[in-house]
C-alpha cells in the first residue's frame, strides 16, 4: 500500500458559496424596500431546496403578513419579482448578481403551502387510482405546479400535465392504463 493519500474528487464551487457573500447586502436591500412600504419585518436568510437546487430563502416575520402574502400568495409572488429587480438594479456592479436567485417566505407561508401541496398530490393520486378518471386541480403558480409535478413524477400509473393559460393554468393528473380494459370512458373530476 502506498503512503499517498487517496485523491479526493474535486468539488465545484457551489453557487451558494458565492451567493453567501452577497446575502447580507441583499438582506439589507430587502429591509430597505420593506421600510419604503412601511412594513416592519425580521428577516432571516436560510438555504432551501428550490426548483433547480439550493436557493437562498429570505424568511420574513411580520405583523403585515396578509398584505405581503395576498390571496393565494399572489402579492408574495409579485413582491418577490419586484424585489429581485430592485436588488439587481442596486447591485448591478456586483459580478454574478444577475444569476443570484432568491425566494421570499412570509411567516412560513411557503413552507406550509408546500406541505399542503404535497398532501394534495397524494390525495389526488389516490382519487385518480380509485376512479381511473383524470383530476383537474385548481389554478396554481408555476412554483406550486412544479411541486405537484415533482411529487407525482415517480408514480408509474399516472401522469401530470399543465393546462390552461395565465391565471387559469392548472394541473391535470391522468391515469395511465396497463391495458384498455382499465380505461374509463371519458370524464374528469375537479379537485
Amino acid at each position: 500500500m502506498s503512503d499517498m493519500p487517496t485523491p479526493q474528487p474535486e468539488v465545484a464551487t457551489a453557487p451558494v458559496e458565492e451567493a453567501s457573500n452577497v446575502v447580507p447586502q441583499v438582506q439589507e436591500l430587502i429591509q430597505e424596500f420593506l421600510g419604503m412600504m412601511r412594513v416592519e419585518a425580521t428577516i432571516v436568510p436560510r438555504i432551501s431546496m428550490g426548483e433547480d437546487g439550493e436557493i437562498t430563502v429570505f424568511a420574513l416575520r411580520t405583523k403585515d403578513a396578509n398584505l405581503l402574502i395576498g390571496q393565494g400568495g399572489s402579492n408574495l409572488q409579485s413582491l418577490q419579482h419586484v424585489l429581485r429587480l430592485f436588488v439587481r438594479s442596486r447591485m448591478k456592479e456586483v459580478p454574478g448578481i444577475e444569476s443570484f436567485d432568491f425566494m421570499l417566505d412570509v411567516n412560513n407561508y411557503r413552507k406550509e403551502r408546500e406541505g399542503y401541496l404535497l398532501r394534495l398530490a397524494q390525495e389526488t393520486l389516490r382519487k385518480v387510482r380509485d376512479t381511473k378518471k383524470e383530476v383537474r386541480l385548481k389554478p396554481m403558480t408555476s412554483y406550486e405546479r412544479r411541486i405537484i409535478h415533482m411529487q407525482l413524477s415517480t408514480e408509474s400509473d399516472v401522469t401530470t400535465e399543465s393546462a390552461g393559460g395565465g391565471r387559469d393554468r392548472h394541473i391535470v393528473v391522468k391515469p395511465l392504463f396497463a391495458n384498455d380494459e382499465d380505461a374509463v370512458v371519458s370524464g374528469s373530476l375537479v379537485f
